[in-house]
């Protein structure tokens, strides 16, 4: 039997939290680590990776140092893969820090929107972040352009990554949180080339759907969320942070949640 290939497959690091002079995170926690094992655990598979797409929160504070860190991080593991590390904002992300200390540009308040493609699949970050504000919204313009982007099809269509997810929240906890533009996105999105919308934010693995668009919700690299716990479903945790493994075929796109630490094996076959 045959094996279908994918044409691209990129991997999804979202939430990842980096913090001021690289202290644990939650007292606990080391997230440079976590995620340079998130990288060695691509790696250990072996796959061809178009693209890594980092998907908001990758600083916990907006800290300077810790942009300056994650660019060397990234640099590194560009080179390693021989693609690219694209980055978007998170909420915890500060525009001004992100700008001058990890994209290396000025300084300023501006959206960081962005359009790359990657071998014919396009790829959009939109920057759902408003200032001092832990919920997500996108501008009329944000929409505008999005609406623009993909006014041309892409030839193997597009992924769109947005921070927070364009989707009911599953818990009243994260009512405050959650994504104020849905509709407008559906909106845009709806009978495009947008083949998949990536999100993090929850910091648990989860699917859904907008305008008929697959949503994936990506688990985190720094800490996890367990969904069942007793708090109003968010409890912080650790020992199941993860990152996932987007494989686009003809017709299909395959989203695999991967756990950075490799479990217990019962049987290899």
């Amino acid at each position: 039997m045959t094996t279908v290939q994918p044409t691209h497959r990129i991997v999804q690091l979202s939430d990842l939290h980096l913090t001021a002079e690289h202290r644990p995170l939650h007292g606990v926690l080391d997230s440079d680590a976590l995620l340079q094992a998130a990288f060695d655990r691509v790696a250990a598979r072996g796959l061809r990776v178009d693209a890594f797409v980092c998907s908001g929160d990758l600083a916990d504070a907006g800290a300077p140092d810790a942009y300056r860190r994650l660019r060397a991080i990234l640099d590194e593991q560009s080179a390693r893969f021989g693609c690219p590390v694209l980055v978007g904002m998170g909420n915890h992300d500060e525009r001004g820090s992100f700008h001058e200390h990890l994209l290396g540009s000025a300084r300023t308040q501006d959206e960081i929107d962005s359009v790359t493609d990657v071998r014919g699949l396009r790829i959009v970050h939109l920057d759902s972040s408003v200032p001092a504000s832990g919920y997500g919204e996108l501008t009329g313009s944000q929409l505008a352009r999005l609406r623009d982007v993909l006014s041309s099809p892409a030839p193997h269509g597009t992924a769109l990554v947005v921070h927070h997810p364009p989707v009911p929240v599953p818990t009243p906890l994260l009512q405050p949180y959650d994504f104020r533009s849905t509709e407008a996105l559906a909106e845009v999105v709806g009978g495009t080339d947008v083949r998949v919308i990536l999100s993090g934010h929850w910091h648990v693995a989860a699917t859904s759907a907008l305008a008929g668009v697959p949503v994936v919700i990506s688990r985190a690299v720094a800490y996890d969320n367990d969904p069942a716990s007793a708090q109003d479903g968010y409890q912080a945790t650790r020992g199941d942070q993860g990152f996932t493994i987007v494989e686009f075929f003809e017709g299909q796109v395959l989203a695999t949640s991967v756990p950075i630490a490799a479990p217990d094996a019962l049987e290899t076959a």
